[in-house]
Formats: structure tokens, sequence, C-alpha cells
């Protein structure tokens, strides 16, 4: 198994032990010493206690159920192959994820959230997979002083916005994908500049992620010469997508950006026939959207679909890695299996990082001491690239790129192997 690079972090917060060992001694009573050991804790937020019996648990948050479900299955099962290949220990201790499902909603979200800070055993977060999820997620779990890293999540919002905190940014979240505003920064440069189109449409469906990512579509696409001529909104659940299609056609818009889910992106690739004017149009879609079951949903109506998308080229170490996925018998359904390995991988060594353990065996986590390392995350040699986490959490190092779909058949595949357009950070400033 490849070693995985320490982190690099400075622990700037008052935590220490005071380990003293107890005797007692009398005239009338055998002589004896106590090798119990009183322990004093003084990590701002608090010690995770684990007795030498007792697991490290972290918590996997992901959807699991619906029409989005491979996109978290794909991180629940990455996850728990991170934790095999390390023997599922960690310092001596079994590792126990416990799976919850934020089934892509606010509401699921939250309440797994608190599913998870009813446990105070649990440590830290690897999740979760919709940034609507989140966003009601990380308040309840940063209040209840935990770590959550992220391996899809790409809300703006979520962290940071022009170098500003954003709206739902709470302590103790992290991401090892790229923040939404450089996603949708390149599908908005890839549609004016390479498309050479001028007059776009955006379709938002209320959630954080999508609603987020057409608003920095829009900022960008306007500030390089391009007009905005439809902002739309669908409901989840919609089935019905001719009024949106005609606003579209009415609008003369050459492209439109949709970053939503399954199923409405579906019904709205199968209904663009239906509408009169349409019959040129562009789509680009996102991750969300960069699946077998949407590509096979759509069909030829899908073909010359664009995908804007942190999903990664095939490096040595991806392919490396999908390998040995498919060797276990867990072969991933999406490229996200890259970013939730890396995840996985720095909140597990950030808590190896900080463990204190006593003579019986006994770890005591501070949870100040693990926001911090992770938050002073630097060069770290993941899959995905190499990590650095910024004060909000920020840590991608990924090159983004733009696919198309000419062949439905090839499914995501035959995407990921018919890129365009490829990004970094450094073209958009």
């Amino acid at each position: 198994m490849k070693h995985l690079a320490h982190l690099s972090a400075t622990l700037g917060i008052a935590f220490f032990l005071i380990i003293t060992t107890a005797c007692t001694s009398t005239q009338d009573e055998t002589t004896s010493q106590d090798n119990t050991q009183a322990v004093e804790c003084n990590d701002a937020l608090g010690c995770v206690i684990i007795s030498a019996d007792q697991p490290i648990k972290i918590a996997s948050l992901q959807v699991l159920s619906g029409d989005p479900a491979p996109l978290g299955t794909t991180q629940d099962v990455t996850t728990k192959f991170a934790v095999a290949e390390r023997n599922n220990t960690l310092l001596g201790h079994p590792i126990e994820v416990i799976s919850e499902d934020d089934q892509c909603t606010s509401e699921g979200g939250a309440n797994a959230a608190l599913r998870i800070i009813a446990d105070p055993q649990i440590i830290g977060v690897v999740g979760s997979t919709c940034s609507g999820a989140a966003s009601a997620a990380i308040p309840i779990l940063s209040d209840g002083n935990l770590v959550m890293v992220s391996g899809l999540n790409t809300a703006p919002s979520l962290t940071s916005i022009a170098g500003e905190a954003g709206e739902d940014w709470h302590e103790g979240y992290f991401r090892v994908i790229t923040n939404g505003v450089a996603q949708a920064t390149a599908a908005s440069r890839f549609a004016f500049e390479e498309l050479d189109l001028t007059k776009a449409a955006i379709i938002n469906d209320g959630d954080t992620f999508s609603v987020g990512l057409t608003t920095a579509f829009a900022s960008d696409f306007e500030s390089i010469g391009g007009e905005i001529v439809a902002d739309l909104a669908i409901n989840k659940g919609d089935e019905n997508m001719e009024p949106t299609l005609e606003a579209i056609a009415l609008a003369e818009a050459e492209v439109v950006f949709i970053p939503i889910f399954q199923p409405e992106a579906d019904f709205i690739i199968n209904q663009v026939n239906d509408v009169e004017g349409l019959e040129n149009i562009q789509f680009i879609g996102m991750d969300s959207l960069l699946l077998d079951s949407f590509i096979e949903s759509i069909g030829d109506n899908g073909s010359g679909m664009h995908f804007a998308t942190a999903t990664l080229l095939d490096t040595p170490e991806i392919i490396d890695l999908r390998t040995r996925l498919e060797d276990a018998g867990t072969p991933p359904q999406h490229g996200a299996y890259v970013f939730a390995y890396d995840a996985t991988n720095l909140l597990l060594n950030a808590i190896e990082q900080v463990a204190v353990e006593a003579n019986d065996g006994t770890l005591y986590i501070g949870r100040q001491a693990l926001r911090d390392t992770l938050y002073g995350t630097s060069n770290y040699e993941g899959v995905s690239g190499m990590l650095t986490c910024d004060e909000f959490g920020d840590c991608s190092g990924a090159i983004l790129s733009v696919g198309r779909l000419d062949n439905p058949n090839a499914g995501r595949t035959g995407v990921l192997a018919n890129i365009i357009s490829t990004y970094t950070f450094s073209d958009f400033e």
C-alpha cells in the first residue's frame, strides 16, 4: 500500500495531558502501586477518551438512497476501503465506521447530524455528498465540536467566496474537492471562450449547491462579456420541464448551465426535442450528473452535452487506487472515490497525529487539536493532488476539466476519455 505523507501542522492551542502515578502505602496494609492514571485534558473543545477496549469511531455521511445514491455509495464504500487498507485499526484500536444517509436534502443532513452527535465517541465525519445536506449538517456538527471532511461538496457558501467566509461556513468543516466557484468559472470560460457562445441560461433546483454554482457562473460569464438571458428555477420532484425549456427558447439562449441532480436533469434533456427553437442548444452539467445512470437515461438526447468536472483524469496513483478497489470487489460508480479516499485518510492521519496514549492504552483526542491539525495541512500528497487547507477549509489542489458526451454507450468513462479543455486556479486569476 502506498505510504501516505505525514500531515504538516502546528498546534497553536493549549492542549496537554498531565499524567501522574498514584501510589498508596500504609503501615497496616500491603504496599501496592496503583497504575491508574489521573489525566487532565485542557483542550479548548474537550477530548474524546477511548479506553483500551473501545473502537475509534468515525461517521460516513453520504446520500445512500434515491437517484443520487451512486454518488454517495461510492464515497461510503471508499471510506470503508481506506479503513480496511489500515487493517481496520488505528493506534492499536479497531476503527468503526457509522454510515448515515444524508438523503441529499437539508432535512436529511440535519437529522443525520443529530444522530451523529448523539454518540459522543464519534470523532469526525467524512462527508457529506450533497451541499444542501451539508449546509444543514455543518452547524450541528460544528456546535457539537466535530470535524467534517467532504469529498464532494462544492457549494461556494460552505467555505469562501472572493476571500470572504461563505454564509454557510462554520469551524471544523473541510473539503478536498474544489470550491464550486472554480468549477462554475471553468464552465463559464469554456462556454464563452471555447464554444463562442454569449447568451446563457442558468437553472437551479433550490439546493445550496445548485444556487451557489449558478450564481458563480452568472457572475463570471457577465464579467467576461457574456449575457445571462434567463435565470430559471425548478423544484425537486418536477417532471414537466417544457415551460422551463420554452422560456429558454424565448430568451434565445445558446447555452444552458444546469448544476442540478437526477432525476430532474433527465427530464430536462429528454424533453428538449419537444420544444421548438432549441435545436442547437448546448448544455453544461457538473459532477452531479457525470454518472452512468444519467448518461444511460438521456442516451442520444444527450449527445454533445458537456460536463465541467473536478473528476480527475487518470494518473498512475488514480489507476492504482481504482485497481485496488476493483480487486476488493468494490469498483467505483463515480469519480468521487478519489476524493473520498483522500478525505478519509486526511481525517485518520490527523487523528493519529493528535492522539495521546496513556500507559494503559487509553487514547485522548483533543477536538480543537484535531481541527487545528486539519487547518494546518500543507503539501499533503493525496491521490487527487497536493492538498493544502486554507483558513476556510478549502484543501483541493485538483485540476478542472471539461469533457463532452459523444458516445452514450461509453458512459462516464467515454466522457472522461473525451476531455476538451482543462483549467487550473491560476487561469481564473
